[in-house]
């Protein structure tokens, strides 16, 4: 191990050190272990902010190990702690391709051992950070219980006030209850919310949802794995209807589906009305996203940005009929369905 002696003959201040030639801070710079060879000299201001970052953008348990090099890098880690906003957890299987599906944790970038071990590096994040906006999470098993075991103290904790909530999921038809209540303690304070399911937005949006940034899909509504099944794609229009009488608004929104998105259907259309949409992304494997239209009135006058993604129909008439107010156009013709889709 490379050895680390913090001196300077510099006298200003550093937070929350102040000053370099004080008693307390020269026994700071002591090595935590015996020195047996001539010591790199480094300034204790750069050092500080250095092992500070590393300690937000590091794996966790290569963060904490950082505080074996000597007091002030202790310091400086936990003070890097109590500034970290994030939390990063995801739920895998061990190795799905060799029919391996037990379940592997991994916790801001560190692989865990168990969810006991998932579970208390969880707590110490949020213990001691200050507070936690932003949530990311991989859910790629079928378990349920798993996930709400680690995702309960994020729940509990006043430290945790989401702004951001991100998730991607692995399976269709497979809706978490516990992002549903998530959602209802952060409603205030959200303002991205990427990949929940359309029946899990409905659940829980109201009046005091108002998002920048809001994707959304419907894979959780399908059953038996039909992604073509008219009644799949009637419920997905209800259940647009009633995100619009929700009250929630959000200038962005990305809506990822199979088939059956049309902007021309009026369930559709008055959802993105009532919800103050401006910015809109359809990423669709197949259909037409602008079907049965002559191309003659407006259809959405405040809409600024239309992407299309998919092996879907282009629209062939003149979008500024339509969008009126369109500055932005994206057609990008992919085949999705064998890949992820966003």
């Amino acid at each position: 191990m490379s050895e680390y002696i913090l001196n300077s003959n510099n006298t200003y201040n550093m937070d929350p050190y102040y000053n370099r030639d004080c008693h307390w801070m020269k026994s700071l710079n002591t090595p935590m272990y015996p020195t047996t060879s001539n010591a790199i000299q480094l300034d204790p201001l750069i050092m500080s902010e250095v092992i500070k970052k590393f300690t937000l953008i590091a794996p966790i348990k290569n963060a904490l190990s950082a505080r074996k090099i000597n007091n002030l890098s202790y310091i400086c880690v936990a003070s890097g702690l109590a500034i970290n906003t994030e939390l990063h957890i995801e739920i895998k299987h061990t190795n799905a391709s060799d029919g391996d599906f037990r379940p592997c944790f991994t916790v801001q970038g560190s692989n865990m051992k168990n969810i006991e071990e998932a579970l208390s590096y969880i707590n110490l994040i949020i213990d001691k950070s200050r507070m936690i906006t932003k949530l990311d999470i991989v859910m790629e098993i079928n378990d349920l219980s798993i996930f709400n075991q680690l995702l309960q103290p994020v729940l509990e904790s006043d430290k945790c006030i989401l702004t951001h909530l991100l998730l991607r999921r692995r399976y269709c038809g497979q809706k978490l209850p516990i992002i549903v209540n998530l959602i209802k303690k952060n409603r205030k304070t959200l303002k991205q919310i990427k990949r929940i399911g359309l029946s899990e937005a409905v659940e829980c949006f109201n009046e005091d949802i108002n998002l920048t940034s809001l994707s959304i899909m419907n894979f959780d509504i399908v059953n038996n794995g039909d992604f073509e099944d008219d009644e799949l794609n009637d419920r997905s229009r209800q259940m647009m209807f009633q995100l619009g009488e929700s009250g929630g608004t959000f200038s962005h929104l990305s809506y990822t589906t199979y088939t059956g998105f049309d902007l021309t259907n009026t369930s559709i259309l008055a959802m993105l009305k009532k919800c103050r949409v401006k910015s809109l992304k359809i990423t669709m494997q197949k259909g037409s996203p602008i079907s049965g239209c002559l191309y003659t009135k407006s259809l959405l006058d405040d809409l600024l940005e239309l992407e299309l993604i998919g092996d879907i129909v282009k629209p062939t008439g003149d979008l500024n009929i339509l969008f009126p107010n369109l500055r932005h156009f994206l057609y990008s013709k992919k085949n999705l369905a064998h890949g992820p889709l966003n």
